[in-house]
């Protein structure tokens, strides 16, 4: 589609002297910007040309810490994150379980070297002769043989 300038009504253009009025004002603005470099004096050679105090007063750049650093990782890696948050969660777990079944056998280990030590204590205390273990044994045979027959009568007696 072509705009036909001519007929135009809104605006108004500029004669050829506000024209050139125009560029020589921007013509002017250009010349006003422009500086010139100072001379360089040849003869000081033993001075820079720059202050060595301003740069020692740079501040260092400060790096980021690595709490900083360890949640930028987490806001951008939000589901790598998220899974090894529920793999350490179950390591932890796994590591708590194996030490509760670690101290619980323990204390069964322990319990079982006291009975031993009571047996031991027993032989002592009987001299190697168990008579007081053989009595037992023997009253324990007794009451074995009566349980069975009284368990053999009361069967017959269901028989009949």
């Amino acid at each position: 589609m072509r705009i036909n300038r001519r007929n135009n009504g809104d605006h108004t253009g500029k004669n050829r002297q506000e024209k050139e009025a125009y560029r020589q004002f921007i013509a002017s603005k250009f010349e006003l910007d422009k500086t010139e470099n100072d001379p360089v004096d040849t003869n000081k050679t033993d001075e820079s040309s720059f202050d060595e105090e301003e740069i020692l007063n740079i501040p260092k750049i400060q790096r980021k810490s690595k709490w900083l650093k360890f949640k930028d990782f987490i806001n951008n890696n939000w589901v790598v994150s998220i899974m090894g948050g529920i793999i350490v969660a179950a390591l932890v777990g796994l590591a708590t379980f194996l030490i509760k079944i670690e101290v619980s056998q323990n204390v069964h280990d322990e319990k079982f070297n006291n009975i031993g030590k009571n047996i031991e204590d027993i032989k002592k205390e009987n001299n190697n002769n168990f008579s007081g273990l053989t009595s037992l044994k023997q009253s324990f045979e007794i009451f074995k043989a009566e349980t069975i027959k009284d368990l053999e009568f009361i069967k017959k007696k269901i028989k009949i």
